[in-house]
């Protein structure tokens, strides 16, 4: 299998034969990718690959792998690293933000991984899988209808009597079973069956027929059979729920022919928009930890403004919300683009600004954050690229402040340490009363 790797906003060129050393493919690999673009665009409303001048196509900001044929497309974030270090670090932000609590061994595993993303997030289910399994199979109450020979939960009358009438020694019977059978598990059984097909590497192959091993009792179910609605977690069973959010990305990357059962390929790729926001909100919930603050991710919801009739409009979610008490001490809104330095304000949008206006304003936050990923170009990594104050309706400097900051993903280590720096912008300035 070949491999073209590629990073965010890359060209891919159709020649008359695969060259991946200069990102071209043959035109039937082209036509795969264009066909695998066009599917995820009907399924999930978004457009993965743009079309580019002179037959290329362009890549967006989403990061992961696109199967077609026997090799395969994988396209890596836009930090500044060497290329493994990238994909290992994609992977420990995935780690984080899918809630992967992994230990000991499994841990080393996932963090030094050299293979490709898709080998990587094979490697990642199959450790948290066996990491879960520990805690035992996942049983669950499963309503179940049979015809009995004692009578067992209850007595489904009518339909006894239409099955039953010349078996008295049976009846027809509707009770809840304590099962490995349930529909958590046929999903995950099900994604394990897919990623067999997948691997390539031989300790990730023998690791999946292993998992495989314990699902024996499971339904083996294609994945337009699988009831999503019925597989659900509990406090107990909380320990499944990531897994249960990385299986439906593994069976959803299958195209819709393989779910009709003819051969095509395959594509797993996520948002780095929404990948960036959920690991900078873990991040700084661990950075945050002791404090007594509280982070709020993805509120609380506010509306900017009320229709005539009072009915609220124009809904506002923050990506991150640190509070004390009631007091919004500091609003973080994740943005992954990259910065401009040869942009006036950075290249910071009048958009962006207005929407932090916004925030500032609606939550009586002081301190409002624009949080960009840092690179090279920018030159040295500053606490605070630019600050601003917003002015009063007099025109004059105010208390509301807007900061554009940046942070280092090279090193993941350091994040905590520059995440704190950057909140620690909300502190009250010299000669500034405190809230």
């Amino acid at each position: 299998m070949a491999v073209l790797v590629l990073g965010e906003y890359d060209r891919i060129r159709k020649g008359e034969h695969a060259d991946f050393a200069k990102r071209m493919v043959s035109p039937t690999q082209f036509a795969a990718l264009e066909r695998l673009a066009e599917q995820y665009s009907r399924r999930f409303g978004i457009r993965v690959l743009q079309y580019g001048p002179r037959h290329t196509l362009v890549t967006q900001n989403y990061v992961g792998v696109l199967n077609i044929g026997d090799d395969q497309v994988e396209i890596l974030p836009k930090i500044d690293s060497v290329e493994h270090t990238v994909r290992q670090n994609f992977i420990r932000m995935l780690t984080v933000a899918l809630e992967l609590d992994l230990h000991g061994g499994e841990t080393s595993a996932v963090r030094h991984n050299q293979d490709s993303i898709l080998e990587a997030i094979i490697t990642l289910f199959c450790a948290t899988l066996a990491q879960a399994l520990r805690g035992g199979m996942l049983r669950q109450y499963v309503r179940r209808e049979d015809q009995l020979s004692t009578l067992k939960g209850r007595l489904l009358l009518s339909r006894h009597l239409q099955t039953n009438f010349a078996r008295p020694d049976r009846a027809t019977c509707e009770f809840d079973e304590f099962t490995e059978d349930n529909a958590a598990n046929r999903i995950l059984r099900a994604a394990l069956k897919i990623l067999r097909h997948l691997a390539k590497r031989t300790t990730n192959q023998a690791r999946i027929a292993e998992l495989l091993s314990y699902f024996q009792d499971v339904a083996d179910l294609s994945p337009a059979q699988l009831a999503w609605h019925e597989a659900s977690t509990n406090r107990h069973t909380a320990r499944y729920q990531p897994l249960l959010t990385m299986a439906r990305l593994i069976i959803e990357g299958l195209s819709p022919d393989v779910l009709t059962g003819q051969r095509t390929g395959f594509a797993l790729l996520f948002d780095m928009n929404e990948l960036f926001e959920l690991y900078i909100g873990a991040m700084v919930r661990r950075a945050t930890r002791g404090s007594g603050n509280k982070v709020h991710l993805q509120g609380p919801s506010l509306h900017l403004a009320r229709h005539a009739d009072d009915r609220p409009a124009f809904k506002l979610k923050p990506d991150i919300v640190i509070k004390r008490d009631e007091c919004v001490l500091c609003i973080l809104d994740t943005k992954w683009k990259r910065l401009k330095p040869d942009k006036v304000n950075d290249g910071v949008t009048s958009a962006d600004i207005y929407q932090m206006h916004a925030y500032s304003s609606r939550y009586n936050a002081l301190d409002v954050i624009l949080l960009y990923p840092h690179h090279h170009a920018l030159g040295e990594l500053k606490v605070c690229r630019n600050r601003y104050r917003l002015s009063n309706h007099d025109g004059r400097p105010g208390s509301h402040r807007i900061a554009v900051c940046t942070i280092d993903l090279a090193d993941l280590s350091t994040v905590p340490a520059q995440l704190r720096l950057v909140m620690n912008l909300s502190e009250p300035q010299p000669n500034e009363p405190r809230r």
